[in-house]
């Protein structure tokens, strides 16, 4: 079993024998640094960083903003431990980058990182601590699930032999009940057990305040459990710095509030089933009411602009409008733009309006879409139709949040969330 405490005491121990050399590679500290980092344990980290050479302190501190940041929404400490990483062969920070490319569904990148890992892992051999193989191990296997490749995951989840260690049984039973989840209602009941085999373990056998909350918000996505129960989940995740995991339990927790309340979720002979409803929109199948699941996360998300991706007629719109009602830009507008409609002339004048005089015929001044949509959001349909210099005087309002109106140098500032919709092939483009 790992026990922090007695390697707590190995680190003085080495510490001692290492006195004159201060350059302990990150990987001897792999597990204690995992197990610190889910626990939010500070004291713990600190002590490492005191151990290690200069170089890889700021490869620590790094990796522990990465742990703690919500990538989906900043990806600069990623960045930056990457950058630093490539400098030295360690396994464990590309480990831990592997792990968080799966919040941003970037599977290329995660295989690269695993295959990284495995190339130092070829060079060190035997020598190489048998925990942090099972740790490679386990977060290449959540790449499979990542990507449904099951047979692939359960495979590998089999061939796991984690020799009494409960850290490693434990997220085992914990990857093993969301693969059963994924492959449908007809494993929802090995995909409980299997749940609440992990959660006995993290709360009895090993504590582990992050693994512990993971499978407990997974099970209460199967919507059973109470919103309160959600909250608690989303409140233990942010004490223990999980930005991203604490940002799905409360936007699960809105979704619950939102949708078991004022006859939302109901039953309609219409239908002949239940359905959600929001607005003016039914979301019948199981398919939609997943996708719905992911826009109210979308949509509790507080920044972050986002672009749907679709063929025409395939409803981009309709999930616009529906992240605007879940979100709480819901009270302020939601203006509908076609780019394909608006002439490239007329780009500048429309979007960011104009002052008095700016040109012949400006006999009044004008508010913009920017200004008339102030605190709400701004759909721009068909959005690869805009031209270069269009899109280049649009950047410059996504990155700083501030526009000028033609005629004038006064900068305005404005909060606009923006959705940007196209059925073109972008990234070919």
């Amino acid at each position: 079993m790992f026990d922090p405490v007695s390697q707590i005491s190995q680190i003085s121990q080495i510490s001692q024998i290492n006195q004159t050399n201060n350059s302990l590679s990150l990987d001897s500290f792999a597990l204690i640094i995992f197990d610190a980092l889910c626990q939010g344990d500070d004291l713990r980290l600190e002590k490492i960083l005191s151990q290690i050479s200069t170089s890889e302190q700021q490869i620590l501190t790094c990796l522990i903003h990465c742990w703690r940041c919500d990538i989906t929404q900043n990806t600069t400490f990623f960045n930056e431990l990457l950058n630093l990483s490539r400098e030295k062969e360690l396994i464990f920070p590309y480990l831990i980058a592997a792990d968080k490319t799966l919040e941003i569904e970037d599977l290329s990148t995660h295989n690269d990182l695993i295959f990284r890992a495995f190339r130092f892992i070829d060079k060190c051999g035997i020598q190489l601590d048998t925990k942090l193989l099972n740790l490679y191990e386990i977060i290449k296997i959540k790449g499979f699930i990542a990507g449904n490749n099951l047979i692939k995951a359960f495979s590998s989840l089999e061939s796991i032999n984690y020799q009494n260690d409960r850290f490693i049984e434990g997220y085992k039973h914990y990857l093993l009940g969301v693969s059963y989840k994924l492959r449908g209602p007809r494993n929802y009941l090995k995909a409980r057990q299997s749940l609440e085999k992990a959660i006995s373990i993290f709360e009895l056998y090993q504590p582990n305040k992050y693994l512990l909350n993971l499978a407990k918000f997974q099970l209460a996505l199967f919507n059973e459990t109470s919103p309160t129960t959600l909250s608690e989940i989303a409140n233990e995740f942010t004490k223990i710095g999980s930005a991203r995991d604490a940002n799905l339990a409360i936007a699960q927790y809105n979704y619950l509030t939102k949708f078991t309340k004022d006859g939302l979720i109901v039953h309609n002979s219409r239908f002949d089933c239940e359905y959600e409803r929001v607005g003016n929109y039914y979301f019948i199948s199981q398919a939609m009411q997943d996708c719905l699941k992911r826009l109210s996360v979308i949509a509790s998300s507080k920044g972050g602009n986002i672009l749907i991706l679709g063929q025409e007629g395939t409803g981009k719109e309709v999930f616009a409008r529906t992240i605007h009602h879940l979100s709480d830009r819901s009270h302020k507008p939601f203006l509908a733009i076609n780019c394909s409609q608006l002439p490239n002339d007329l780009f500048e004048a429309e979007m960011f309006g104009y002052e008095k005089g700016a040109y012949t015929g400006a006999v009044n001044t004008k508010r913009g879409l920017l200004e008339e949509c102030e605190g709400g959001v701004l759909f721009l349909d068909e959005i690869a139709e805009l031209t270069k210099e269009a899109q280049s005087k649009l950047l410059t309002v996504l990155q700083s949040g501030t526009f000028r109106r033609m005629g004038t140098n006064r900068e305005i500032i404005v909060d606009v969330r923006f959705i940007g919709a196209t059925n073109r092939e972008i990234t070919k483009m």
